[in-house]
């Protein structure tokens, strides 16, 4: 049944292929997306299969529920998150079925879309008319209903990998080489066909393949990196970290991983470049979080460990910042600081201490374990002595203090501290029992 508005010199073909179209517009400009809308209903789409938003979160809402069949993005939607979109649009219908179109702004992307070739299909640069959306869209279809030679031995491929015909699909991978002058994205598929039959060293030769066509095609590059990653050669995959900062769209989840080579490879001097793209990012997942906090901690721990408090300190401040200023965070860090006798930056992290947990237990345990740095021998018996009385002993503390009055040979003393500690901790009795035994000076015969 023809659509409204649909302009009646299409062919039969292309009138059905529009027809069953839906699309996203994921678009700031009003007035471009009114335009793009208007090209879309000249095509066959009808109004109510025509979706458009200015905002990431209701545009992944709507992949998600509508699940459409074109997606039309800006490439700096949401501060350059239109690729992520991309990526989330993907795996929804089969190449042959779907349609990539970016617009933007600025003529460098034309950079980013040879390297997601076979993310997208075609890329407009702003400004343009709707007559320049229309004709680029039915381009683009029309290779769909006719693909090229190459194309279609892609697609042929794609099928025999979907049937696990693994071996049938690399060798239909590479007879498409022949066939297209710049061929990273048969690469990129013959890899994934040895990829998944468990070889991940020659898959991984076939990426680099692919980026020998194409040094930034998006596909190899990550393919690339990923099985460097999981293949745990971080030193080989850090490489191409810089490569994937400069270039690419960044996701929670790749940046997390990022984090993980850096710290893997103790690269840590890419940390710096790394956080100003996690500042920047809004959807920060729970696993990125604790894998960044994570990358600072070693970084500081790592350069302590050679002397140098002060760089130690930069790193540690910024993993306290990710970690909003959490207390176990801040207690691994005055442990290490304590362990290397770095008082006055052991007592600074003290003080980063949110004013809603001093006073508690964990507190405590940490302020102590500074003290060990500042008192003398009986003051820190007393302080210990101090803590346990009021009700804020942890194991820790209850352990040093016994273990002092044992060999102070303050075997009542130390009794009575046993007898604190197991009324909050029962098992610890047989421990500081131990303990006491252990220490107590031995009597001449």
């Amino acid at each position: 049944m023809p659509v409204k508005n649909q302009d009646p010199k299409l062919d039969p073909q292309t009138k059905s292929f529009f027809a069953e179209q839906s699309c996203l517009i994921a678009e700031t400009s009003t007035a471009f997306a009114t335009s793009i809308r208007a090209s879309l209903q000249e095509l066959g789409i009808a109004s109510g299969r025509i979706f458009t938003t200015s905002k990431f979160a209701i545009a992944r809402q709507t992949l998600s529920e509508k699940r459409p069949t074109i997606l039309i993005v800006e490439s700096e939607f949401e501060k350059g998150r239109g690729f992520e979109l991309i990526e989330m649009f993907e795996p929804l219908h089969e190449n042959v079925k779907r349609i990539v179109v970016v617009t933007s702004r600025s003529a460098s992307t034309s950079v980013l879309m040879e390297a997601a070739d076979g993310h997208v299909d075609s890329h407009l640069l702003k400004p343009f008319s709707a007559d320049d959306i229309r004709e680029r869209i039915l381009g683009v279809a029309k290779l769909k209903l006719q693909p090229t030679p190459y194309a279609q031995k892609l697609a042929n491929g794609r099928a025999m990998l979907h049937a696990q015909s693994f071996a049938d699909a690399f060798v239909e991978f590479e007879s498409a080489r022949p066939l297209h002058d710049k061929p990273a994205l048969a690469c990129f598929w013959a890899g994934e066909a040895l990829r998944l039959t468990g070889d991940a060293a020659s898959a991984l030769q076939k990426y680099r393949e692919g980026r020998n066509i194409q040094p930034l095609n998006y596909r190899c590059v990550m393919a690339e990196f990923q099985t460097l990653f999981e293949m745990q050669k971080f030193d080989d995959a850090f490489q191409l970290v810089g490569t994937i900062v400069k270039n690419f769209p960044m996701s929670s989840f790749r940046l997390r991983q990022l984090f993980d080579v850096v710290e893997s490879a103790k690269k840590f001097d890419e940390l710096a470049a790394l956080y100003s793209i996690y500042r920047e990012l809004e959807d920060r997942s729970a696993e990125l979080v604790r894998t960044a906090e994570a990358a600072f901690f070693s970084a500081g721990k790592t350069i302590l460990s050679t002397g140098q408090a002060k760089q130690a300190v930069t790193y540690f401040e910024t993993g306290v910042q990710i970690a909003g200023r959490r207390i176990d965070y801040i207690a691994e860090i005055v442990s290490e600081l304590v362990s290397v006798r770095a008082t006055p930056e052991a007592q600074a992290f003290l003080a980063k201490v949110s004013p809603s947990d001093v006073g508690t237990p964990a507190f405590h345990r940490i302020a102590f374990c500074v003290d060990q740095l500042t008192l003398t021998g009986d003051q820190l018996l007393n302080r210990g002595r101090e803590i346990i009385y009021a009700g804020n002993g942890t194991p820790e503390i209850f352990h040093l203090v016994v273990r002092s009055f044992a060999t102070a040979g303050k075997a009542t003393m130390a009794e009575s501290i046993i007898g604190k500690a197991v009324e909050t901790f029962p098992d610890l009795r047989s421990t500081l029992y131990k303990l006491l035994d252990e220490n107590l000076p031995k009597q001449s015969a």
